[in-house]
């Protein structure tokens, strides 16, 4: 599984290097592990599926992010899962 998007310039990779660490820091322990295990071998599709219903989840909460904090945050969130499932796939589920 590839990144969908590419960060041509050191500000754009250190803003999302930010943001990932703001997620992880922020995340329930545990949360990106378990949708990582659960995602590997899945589709492009559901994951695309599941980053939407995320995004519409942190909109539609109380107050409401605004639409480009709420995909930062869904963005992040994903790249820390896909770059975990890549490290589960690399080793294998049993000794990940």
């Amino acid at each position: 599984m590839k990144s969908s998007t590419s960060f041509s310039t050191p500000e754009s990779r250190a803003a999302l290097e930010q943001l990932k660490e703001f997620v992880r820091a922020n995340a329930p322990a545990g949360k990106i592990e378990a949708h990582a295990f659960r995602l590997v071998g899945e589709s492009q599709e559901t994951i695309d599926r599941e980053t939407r219903e995320l995004f519409e989840a942190l909109r539609q909460q109380s107050p409401p992010l605004l639409r480009r904090e709420a995909f930062g945050l869904t963005f992040a969130l994903r790249e820390l899962v896909c770059e975990r499932m890549r490290e589960i796939e690399g080793c294998g589920r049993g000794s990940a």
